[in-house]
């Protein structure tokens, strides 16, 4: 339902030609995983994990594959942005897309939710930590330095983020 939602918005402002929906888990390792989603509202909550943020959940399985691999079957083209919102899955994304990430330096907007995160074995400093290490830089919407010694406050008035290729 999202992604025919998302396809349909794409659709009606004539961006086939600039933006491509394709229906996959993304996730570090691939294979059968599961994949909680809530039947009748709060879709946008669904994901890898049950945070407990909507309604209950129903669980069901699906072929995930790590970014790298789908890049790489489809040519590895190239993107210019790349916007992540996984409720907490984030840094899995990150983690299966290390050579995609390393090679074409899109920019990555990202939503990073202590909420969403707390279902996972990792924290928002984790996902800071991974881009850094990348070399990418990371910032407020509006422009402001991610730092750990600024994380958590600007955590507590923003849920997404920049992350920008650092100059080599």
């Amino acid at each position: 339902m999202q992604s025919l939602l998302l396809k349909q918005t794409v659709e009606s402002n004539s961006l086939n030609a600039r933006i491509f929906v394709h229906d996959i888990a993304l996730s570090d390792s691939p294979g059968m995983q599961t994949f909680y989603v809530h039947p009748k509202r709060d879709m946008c909550k669904d994901g890898l994990r049950d945070t407990g943020r909507g309604e209950k959940t129903v669980a069901i399985e699906v072929h995930a594959v790590r970014l790298d691999d789908w890049w790489r079957e489809r040519g590895e083209p190239h993107a210019h942005a790349v916007k992540i919102d996984t409720e907490g899955a984030e840094l899995l994304i990150l983690r299966g897309g290390r050579e995609f990430f390393e090679k074409i330096r899109p920019i990555v907007y990202l939503e990073i939710e202590p909420r969403n995160l707390a279902a996972y074995p990792y924290v928002a400093d984790d996902i800071i930590s991974f881009l850094n290490a990348a070399g990418y830089s990371i910032t407020t919407l509006a422009g402001q330095p991610v730092r750990k010694s600024n994380l958590n406050e600007l955590l507590a008035r923003n849920d997404t983020f920049r992350a920008a290729p650092q100059k080599k």
